[in-house]
């Protein structure tokens, strides 16, 4: 005779992992509305985006090994140098607060580079800084970066409006715009070039600045204080302890509104200025760069579309991004100089 099971008793059924539909919808939601800011279908691409002009492949193996062998004093230097990067493994990725050495590289997944990779990255860097254009099978390979969204204001649940769009680049990728951010974008901030007013922009240490003025009732000196940050990264961290006062502003939407045709001439500008010559393609490379890569949300298995916006968790992001208000800033000062006499 048969007999029913307890009530307390499990089945197989009762083992088997819960799907959280709920979850899934939210996310969804979510990817949908930072899709949305991150691809204008009013935005028409140049050509310079197109497939064919936007990679650069080898026929056969033996001409990959001739155009390496053509350039190899660079090849070796590009390659010594990476070669001396480490990850280490912090939970925003690049988007956090953390003070790192330079060679030192935040990632959210640790894992163990192999030389043929450092190779792929040495051998995409050389093609990025001659010919403008990425190495297609970098771009099969390496070129994306695995979506997760962050709460704006902590204290409310995630939602599609309480939400910002973060990426944690492949490891071999910041490998690549590690080394173009700091043996083209920072030579950009040099002092000695007075392109940029690092005072404004971004100040390269975190220092309390003492000035004075002259007080025109009682011609004494009146003095001031001025903080200054290492990066905007870590603004949120020193603002918990500093007792000085200050300013926080911040732009809506601002990375995700760079526009790539737009931005290629400004970064061009800055660069030719700044190295001398005009006969370069790091512009090219560079902007096609953060326009190739994409956005993987591994839980849903969806690439975000996008044509437009600078990838908020790469090391170059913050310093293209400056280099874009600097020359706006510039502009929206100098027509105020022209119009209006200030």
């Amino acid at each position: 005779m048969s007999t029913s099971s307890s009530v307390g008793s499990t089945t197989e059924e009762d083992n088997l992992p819960k799907i959280r539909i709920y979850d899934w919808h939210s996310r969804t939601s979510i990817f949908q509305e930072q899709e949305s800011k991150l691809f204008d279908p009013e935005i028409e691409m140049s050509l310079m985006f197109n497939r064919f002009m936007l990679t650069y492949e080898f026929s056969t193996p033996t001409e990959k090994y001739e155009y390496i062998a053509k350039h190899n004093e660079q090849y070796e230097h590009i390659y010594n140098i990476i070669s001396t990067f480490k990850l280490l493994k912090k939970k925003d990725g690049e988007n956090g607060p953390d003070m790192l050495e330079s060679n030192v590289i935040a990632t959210l997944h640790m894992e163990k580079l192999h030389e043929t990779q450092l190779h792929h990255a040495t051998l995409t860097i050389l093609i990025l800084l001659n010919n403008g254009r990425i190495w297609s099978y970098f771009d099969d390979n390496y070129l994306f970066a695995k979506v997760f969204y962050k709460k704006k204001k902590q204290t409310q649940p995630l939602t599609t409006t309480n939400s910002r769009c973060l990426v944690d680049c492949h490891n071999i990728l910041k490998y690549v715009t590690r080394y173009v951010k700091y043996y083209i974008i920072d030579k950009i901030y040099d002092p000695a070039a007075g392109l940029i007013n690092t005072d404004i922009n971004l100040a390269r240490k975190c220092i309390v600045r003492t000035y004075s003025r002259i007080s025109a009732e009682t011609n004494e000196p009146i003095y001031y204080t001025k903080l200054c940050f290492e990066s905007v990264a870590n603004i949120a961290m020193i603002l918990k302890t500093t007792t000085y006062p200050y300013i926080a502003l911040d732009l809506t939407n601002a990375y995700n509104n760079v526009v790539f045709d737009k931005a290629f001439p400004i970064l061009k500008q800055y660069i030719d200025t700044r190295f001398q010559q005009t006969n370069n393609y790091y512009a090219e490379g560079i902007i096609r760069l953060c326009y190739a890569i994409k956005y993987k949300d591994i839980p849903l298995e969806r690439l975000m579309r996008r044509n437009k916006g600078i990838p908020q968790g790469s090391p170059i992001s913050m310093d293209l991004f400056i280099i874009m208000m600097d020359h706006l800033i510039k502009q929206v000062i100098q027509e105020l100089d022209v119009g209006y006499g200030l």
